[in-house]
């Protein structure tokens, strides 16, 4: 997940396994509601340019494409 969500951007981390660190995260979060909206904005946004459907659809369409690409230079 530290790849997807941003720290202090579109969510915020926590160490696994540390119960005082993850309490600390969301007593920060209870009392930032001003950051937590605006940081869920930024998920969002986030999101929707990088895992919507359509988007992925694209990206793979892309991937088969150049996989074609390549099968079909290596034949020749």
């Amino acid at each position: 997940m530290t790849e997807i969500v941003e720290d202090g951007r579109t969510g915020l981390h926590f160490i696994p396994g540390d119960a005082r660190d993850l309490a600390e995260k969301v007593e920060w979060s209870w009392t930032h509601p001003q950051e937590m909206d605006a940081m869920g904005r930024a998920a969002r946004a986030e999101y929707k340019s990088k895992y919507t459907a359509e988007r992925n659809y694209k990206l793979l369409t892309e991937i088969y494409s150049h996989a074609r690409s390549a099968k079909a230079s290596k034949a020749a």
